[in-house]
């Protein structure tokens, strides 16, 4: 469903469309170079992956920051950010959200690192009347006596990659196992699945599509009352 904006934008700020952002990350030194790559465009993220020169020898660790610190500048002033790290040493890979994190590799062979970046401003959904009258939210089973109280709040706790608070929905229940096998599942010992029935909203809350499922994924920043939540036991 085409029902977003195609500009991001607050203000005289906005975040450059990703086709043009994946061309602009694309960045070649005597030491290092980058590739970028566009995934589920155009409202999705970009990976910009980070090699040595010739792209098989090791990064110093001295020149992965400095590449960085270059080019995270380079994205913000696009309108991007990094949302989640990736880095390939000579014994495993680990993720990261900022470069202080790569304090605890310095002493590690680093082969490449991948910047999963996205959109800092949001793609707002302008015609929710497109959208089904239910969604879903998947969360732990655990927190469901606390959400039928309070209904659903942004929170980040538990977060895969980063980002502000948000509650994240999705339009049907065939891309559950999508988002549990993308990290979420990592944090949930017991999965419960959330109805939400759109005609118990209030017509003043917005939904921006979520780089990470454009086509079947929306977030908002305002609380769901618990009056509009079923909870879905046989999934």
């Amino acid at each position: 469903m085409d029902i977003y904006n195609d500009i991001l934008s607050d203000g005289l700020i906005k975040s450059i469309d990703i086709y043009k952002f994946e061309r602009k990350m694309a960045m070649e030194t005597s030491k290092w170079r980058t590739t970028s790559l566009a995934e589920r465009p155009p409202y999705g993220y970009v990976f910009v992956d980070l090699t040595s020169y010739d792209e098989t020898s090791p990064l110093p660790y001295d020149d992965v920051i400095d590449a960085m610190k270059v080019l995270l500048t380079r994205a913000n002033t696009l309108g991007w950010f990094m949302s989640l790290g990736m880095v390939s040493t000579d014994s495993n890979t680990i993720k990261f959200k900022k470069i202080e994190d790569l304090a605890t590799i310095k002493d590690r062979t680093i082969y490449e690192i991948r910047l999963q970046c996205e959109p800092k401003y949001d793609y707002e959904v302008f015609d929710i009347s497109d959208m089904p009258q239910y969604m879903y939210h998947v969360t732990d089973q655990k927190y469901v006596p606390k959400i039928m109280k309070i209904g659903l709040t942004p929170r980040s706790k538990q977060k895969h990659s980063n980002h502000p608070d948000r509650i994240y929905l999705l339009d049907g229940t065939d891309g559950i196992d999508d988002i549990l096998s993308g990290g979420l599942g990592d944090h949930i010992e017991k999965i419960a699945l959330l109805k939400i029935d759109k005609s118990k909203l209030s017509s003043k809350i917005k939904f921006y599509v979520d780089p990470q499922f454009p086509v079947k994924g929306v977030y908002t920043y305002t609380n769901i009352p618990s009056n509009s939540i079923e909870v879905i036991t046989d999934y």
